[in-house]
């Protein structure tokens, strides 16, 4: 019996427990204490705690000790360590990927331009050196010219990546830029890139066997990113000439045969206004949005990267691979958009996954979103004849999803995929850092408030939660009609709305922003809203202990029903700064007794895999650091105080 290690987590494990199972291989997963109970624990054949995911002499001796024939390094962690692919070798163990020379080879991104460039592949200009003294590194910035991009000569996903725009913030985005390298990949070295605005950000997906054989599978748009991660792919991209199509791939192919790729990797490619294309870098691994190459072309590139480490030689042609329709992913993150995409974690309180598509995912409902690792709960993924059939129909499955709990971005997606620029597929790199107003969710639905609705679900739904009868408005009363006054709460802000049964379906509405009349009919799990101009819409929902959670077009309400208004005890003191998430405390940049002004960074603060910077929100003083760097910080926990003024000079104390 062939038996896979999984050297990895979440979704990705998951997914690479399907393919192999169809293949007829045992499953073996790793999980540290954090994830003793997470998903791809629970379906794997067998699982083993690992201390830590990066330990490769402990994969190593888990492998040996449950007789694993091959180890799967998925995406992330150790996919690009050279260490890994030549330790497994050293073990007589399969490596599911390429060779440790080629890793080696594409690893260091300053090398991989260089096997590039006698590849015959256009390269962006920039730095790409081994002198990583601050004096050079600004040098070079000074010859390259401004804006430029610094990156993590070993990584990728966004990680260790900055954009520059005048020199006076060169070297405090390379500190930044230094740090989290490091604490992603173990490597803080830097190169430097001219800047190539605006551009598309186009993958061609290889695959290549041990027999010499390499194709390109076709190309992705991933040019939807914010602080340069991906949120929405797709394939084939749109709009592309043929001539560039079938020169990126034959670029892809040059590529792989320079370093003897064997597996399934992704050339990554810049496009200019121009269609000039331009190397970025080489990920000798599977990505995170492979599902889409599978959907348009029928394969399954996790089997066929097992069967390839088994000697396999690949049946298909260049010349067969031919799209079959449009496939579109998108990534649903546990984060905040209105707050620069802030990472959340925290538990998973429900969770409920649209039918009738593709989702990879590792989380269920009562699971918890660790700041340790990345924020992503899940991909949807969607296949259709068109382009526009496939965006409607991710749409839909937006409308279905229901999840609270944590913050998430199901309501960012749904406006991204609804904005006139990704119906008309003019995206690049740095358009949806522009498009602001689609971070914000709204406050009200077809111009009722949410605070309206989440009443009126409350009372559709007539749980007992209710204390009794006059709690209720659907119960009979003797003289006039059944009136209701709630001051609903929200994480916002707190509406008083005033609510009154005018008939069997009729429901009059107050609020300090206006009154209207609805008409309501209950549905499972939801109740469809018929609006006094003729339109009508679904609106789904439950309550849970003391809270009404509403859904609709992939965005979450939680609120809460007061008899009476309330002050708002989990407001901030302002005289304390405090941890706006769980994370690790990386830099202090203020001490006591310093005076600080409104938007100067005090703290950086690293929360599933990014670093966040700390602004104060206004001028001040500080009174007292309550934190030091590597310290472990809950969300809410005080790190600093700020002095209170003196009542007689207004100067502080």
């Amino acid at each position: 019996m062939r038996k896979l290690l999984i050297a990895n987590r979440g979704e990705i494990a998951c997914r690479i427990q399907r393919s192999a199972r169809a293949l007829g291989w045992q499953t073996i997963a790793l999980h540290t204490a954090a994830d003793r109970d997470a998903l791809h624990v629970q379906e794997a054949d067998q699982a083993c705690h690992i201390d830590h995911y990066l330990n490769i002499a402990a994969l190593i001796d888990i492998a040996q000790q449950t007789g694993a024939t091959a180890i799967h390094p998925g995406y992330g962690f150790l996919s690009e360590r050279a260490e890994l692919a030549q330790a497994c070798q050293d073990a007589g163990i399969l490596f599911v990927g390429p060779s440790a020379s080629a890793i080696a080879s594409m690893g260091s991104k300053s090398a991989a331009k260089l096997v590039m460039a006698g590849a015959g592949v256009p390269l962006i200009p920039g730095y790409h050196g081994d002198d990583q003294s601050e004096a050079a590194l600004l040098q070079a910035a000074m010859d390259i010219g401004y804006p430029l991009m610094i990156k993590a000569s070993a990584g990728g996903g966004g990680k260790g990546m900055r954009r520059v725009d005048q020199g006076d913030d060169f070297l405090a985005a390379c500190a930044m830029a230094r740090r989290e390298a490091m604490a992603a990949f173990g490597d803080d070295r830097l190169l430097l890139e001219k800047l190539i605005d605006p551009a598309r950000h186009i993958e061609v997906q290889i695959l290549a066997d041990q027999h010499g054989h390499i194709l390109s599978l076709l190309d992705r748009d991933c040019s939807w990113q914010r602080r340069h991660q991906k949120v929405m792919e797709e394939a084939p991209a749109p709009g592309l000439p043929a001539s560039l199509r079938q020169a990126m791939g034959e670029a892809a192919r040059r590529a792989a045969a320079a370093v003897d790729y064997v597996g399934a990797g992704t050339l990554e490619f810049l496009v200019d206004q121009d269609f000039h294309f331009y190397f970025m870098e080489m990920n000798t691994r599977l990505q995170v949005e492979h599902p889409i190459t599978e959907a348009i072309l029928g394969i399954d590139l996790v089997a066929w990267q097992l069967r390839i480490a088994c000697g396999e030689t690949l049946s298909l042609r260049q010349e067969d691979l031919q799209a079959r329709g449009h496939a579109i992913e998108v990534r649903l993150y546990a984060e905040d958009p209105c707050h620069d995409f802030r990472p959340s974690s925290g538990r998973i309180d429900h969770l409920q996954w649209p039918q009738q598509l593709r989702v990879d995912t590792g989380y269920r409902a009562g699971d918890s979103m660790s700041p340790l690792y990345d924020p992503m709960i899940g991909k949807l993924i969607v296949h259709a004849e068109q382009r526009e059939l496939a965006r409607q129909q991710l749409l839909a499955a937006l409308e279905r999803l229901q999840l609270d709990g944590i913050q998430h971005n199901g309501g960012f997606l749904h406006r991204l995929l609804s904005s006139s620029p990704c119906i008309t597929a003019s995206q690049h790199t740095a358009l949806l850092e522009s498009l602001s107003d689609l971070r914000q969710p709204a406050h009200a639905l077809h111009d009722i408030p949410i605070a309206v609705l989440a009443l009126l679900f409350s009372q559709l739904a007539d749980r007992a939660h209710l204390s009794g009868p006059w709690q209720s408005l659907r119960h009979f009363r003797l003289h006039g009609p059944a009136r209701l006054v709630r001051y609903m709460r929200s994480a916002a802000e707190t509406v008083r709305v005033e609510l009154t049964r005018d008939s069997d379906e009729g429901w009059h509405f107050q609020t300090p922003a206006g009154e209207g009349t609805l008409r309501i009919e209950s549905r499972e799990r939801g109740m469809r809203i018929f609006h006094d101009d003729g339109f009508s819409w679904l609106l789904q929902g439950r309550i849970a202990e003391d809270k009404v959670h509403l859904y609709h077009a992939g965005e979450t309400w939680s609120l809460q029903a007061l008899a009476r208004a309330v002050d708002d005890d989990a407001a901030e003191d302002a005289s304390l700064c405090s941890a706006p998430m769980n994370g690790r405390i990386v830099q202090v940049l203020v001490q006591a007794g310093e005076p600080v002004v409104k938007g100067q960074v005090l703290l950086h603060l690293e929360a599933m895999k990014m670093e966040q910077r700390i602004l104060a929100r206004a001028d001040a003083v500080v009174a007292r650091v309550l934190t030091s760097p590597g310290e472990l910080v809950q969300a809410g926990q005080i790190l600093l105080q700020w002095a209170t003024p003196d009542p007689a000079s207004g100067e502080p104390q």
